[in-house]
């Protein structure tokens, strides 16, 4: 038969297959201080690993599509996100993993936060949400969300607040100094477990 000789068949098809994994592999995009962190979102297509650097960025941002938005930490600080208005993080998209970040949210008003979660089946884990006006991290009209391992301590009200939000799983947070340890409004079936509430004013967990 004519045709390509076995090996070079073989080495090409293994050329191919490299090159397919390639472009399917997350693509990583790195933000250093200086940079805007929502400009790498708004540049992001779906599935993107966006890597963050220590330092403090003065933002408001809105995660509209499925990515990892990850802090790396160069000695003893993690990237810092504030905002004197609004959330200073708000996951819009379902399936977003944030992690490795400092939030905070200078304002006071009750709809906003250092961590705002309006979507479904995320996961926020390792983060600090310290510092804020009204809650550390709210989670609004949602399910599904993982919220685990993170430090939420020194917020103006609740550490975690959930508003009409159920079906979720709050695990090993450490929340500290706030008003409220966990605020739960209009919300049922989450999974509250293995967190450590310490020093708040009133309620650890409260029912409303």
């Amino acid at each position: 038969m004519n045709g390509m000789p076995e090996k070079p068949r073989i080495l090409l098809v293994v050329m191919l297959a490299f090159i397919l994994l390639a472009n399917c592999a997350n693509a990583v995009v790195f933000v250093k201080p200086g940079e805007r962190i929502q400009a790498a979102i708004d540049a992001a297509p779906p599935g993107e690993t966006i890597e963050v650097s220590s330092g403090t960025y003065q933002e408001s941002l809105v995660i509209d599509r499925s990515l990892i938005l990850k802090g790396i930490s160069s000695g003893r600080t993690r990237p810092r996100v504030e905002s004197e208005n609004g959330p200073a993080i708000t996951i819009k998209a379902n399936g977003v993993i944030l992690e490795g970040l400092w939030a905070k949210s200078r304002s006071g008003w009750t709809g906003d936060a250092g961590i705002l979660v309006l979507s479904n089946d995320n996961i926020i884990q390792n983060n600090m949400a310290s510092g804020s006006g009204n809650a550390g991290i709210l989670l609004q009209k949602c399910s599904n969300n993982t919220v685990s391992g993170n430090v939420v301590q020194g917020n103006g009200n609740e550490g975690l607040l959930l508003e009409n939000a159920s079906f979720n799983r709050l695990e090993k947070n450490e929340v500290s100094d706030n008003r409220y340890g966990c605020k739960l409004v209009g919300s049922r079936e989450n999974v509250i477990l293995g967190n450590k509430f310490l020093q708040n004013t009133f309620d650890a967990i409260k029912f409303q």
